[in-house]
């Protein structure tokens, strides 16, 4: 029988939505492939991702996400479907994409932001590339600035973008060495790739097509039967080459 006076158990949803209405937003500690790591969402979807520490730290986050988002942040008693969902993207990338909440971002870091989403675990493309398919009048530093302030690195997976002459910069958010971590996980072999700059390569022929050097494994396999390094996009025209549908070695 129904008992008016009973307490209610009331969903993890219905909380997401009190608290959206207060305009506060929420956070906890999720895992990830760099370890612990702040993760801040509202109602919209995630809005922040940051490396987790101490009590110092942890407050850091709060100001930091306070001053950067416009909103306050309390710590979280429960999780609701879009925490549980991100959570398990940190834990697994090739997991379902998790909706984000960008409202704090311009429309500009928004487009950057949606171009780097597509580009998938095991490749990495240069900033000149971005700013060339964002606008051919856009400099690779205001691409650089953008994914430097990445509000949700991981689930925007900013590590993904390069400079062209090296191949981690101390421009990822999170550092060279965590970016390093996180593209040799994917399957890129980063000192390879380095190797390959350093010799003066921008793209590797192999079967009629060329890449960039970081299309995979292709830069490990440079000096094997079958693989040519090349100095210049002329240089691969001249020979004929059609350019890689999976790195996509020229600004769309």
């Amino acid at each position: 029988m129904f008992d008016p006076q009973a307490p209610r158990q009331l969903g993890a949803e219905f909380t997401t939505a009190i608290f959206h209405r207060i305009g506060v937003d929420r956070y906890s500690i999720g895992e990830s492939t760099l370890g612990p790591v702040y993760l801040g969402w509202s109602a919209r979807g995630v809005s922040a991702v940051r490396l987790a520490g101490s009590a110092e730290a942890e407050a850091m986050f709060t100001r930091w996400y306070e001053e950067r988002m416009g909103r306050r942040i309390v710590r979280a008693i429960e999780t609701d479907a879009i925490a549980r969902a991100a959570q398990a993207k940190l834990r697994d990338p090739s997991a379902d994409d998790v909706p984000l909440d960008l409202e704090a971002a311009t429309p500009f870091e928004r487009a950057v932001l949606a171009n780097v989403a597509q580009i998938p675990a095991g490749y990495a493309r240069p900033y000149e590339l971005l700013a060339r398919e964002l606008d051919e009048s856009c400099a690779a530093e205001s691409v650089a600035a953008v994914l430097a302030h990445n509000a949700v690195p991981l689930l925007v997976p900013c590590h993904r973008v390069i400079p062209e002459d090296r191949c981690c910069s101390a421009e990822y958010v999170f550092g060279a060495p965590a970016q390093q971590q996180l593209l040799a996980t994917e399957g890129l072999d980063p000192a390879a790739v380095e190797r390959v700059i350093q010799r003066g390569y921008r793209y590797i022929e192999s079967d009629g097509w060329f890449c960039l050097p970081t299309c995979g494994d292709i830069a490990s396999r440079l000096d094997e039967p079958g693989y040519v390094g090349l100095r210049s996009l002329a240089e691969a025209r001249a020979r004929g080459l059609r350019a890689c549908e999976s790195c996509r070695p020229v600004a769309a």
